[in-house]
């Protein structure tokens, strides 16, 4: 591979990953019609699931799926390591944010919607580092063959899955911030990160078991 097609595949990759997130993003500010969050919370959320919320997931992913790489059923692990392990652990490293957000400015994280918003925010953010790693590695294992389906499914199709999953996480803190007293506001963040990894693990699981098919594992995440 040339230099210049090299290039070439390293910019459309980051432009590929760059240009649907910012779409996805100002949607979202713009959806956000009544009483919109600092434009700094919101660029902290989003570079929290950019940079640190990645870095965090990608290191606990090494150590705990350790056991997981000693199993001799190679594709039972596989399908622990990403339905089971990844939703959790890459969950856990998105609320973070929202965790942070939610007790140190508690007074910018009013209700659920305040906690939908960041909550993809940070997903966004996650999916578009994630997005430009699948895609240069595409590009730089296989060329330019299926670099566009991959680029399609995950920008395109997916592309909102992070912000999907993270969103239930921001949601469980909003109704906790609403929440008076008493039990609401202790279990209503848990369950927000539950349904986050659930919704998160079923969508791993499902294109996990689709391996089979040529472009299953395009929108793993």
């Amino acid at each position: 591979m040339d230099v210049v097609n090299t290039l070439l595949g390293v910019i459309l990759s980051i432009l590929a990953a760059v240009m649907p997130t910012a779409i996805y993003a100002l949607v979202i500010w713009w959806a956000d019609r009544y009483e919109k969050e600092p434009l700094g919370l919101l660029a902290v959320a989003f570079v929290w699931g950019a940079v640190p919320a990645v870095v965090i997931s990608f290191l606990a992913e090494a150590v705990f799926g350790l056991p997981l790489a000693g199993l001799q059923a190679e594709r039972l692990a596989n399908v622990l390591e990403l339905s089971a392990l990844a939703p959790v652990v890459e969950e856990v490293a998105k609320a973070l944010a929202l965790a942070g957000l939610f007790i140190i400015f508690w007074r910018e994280f009013d209700d659920v919607l305040d906690g939908i918003v960041y909550g993809a925010l940070v997903g966004i953010g996650f999916g578009m580092t994630e997005n430009l790693l699948y895609f240069l590695a595409t590009f730089l294992e296989e060329g330019w063959d299926g670099w566009g389906m991959v680029v399609f499914l995950r920008a395109i199709v997916f592309g909102l899955n992070h912000a999907f999953f993270t969103a239930f996480s921001g949601a469980g803190l909003g109704m906790a911030r609403q929440a008076h007293r008493g039990w609401p506001r202790w279990l209503a963040p848990a369950l927000g990160l539950s349904v986050a990894m659930v919704f998160h693990g079923l969508h791993n699981l499902g294109v996990t078991l689709a391996d089979e098919s040529l472009l299953g594992w395009c929108s793993v995440g």
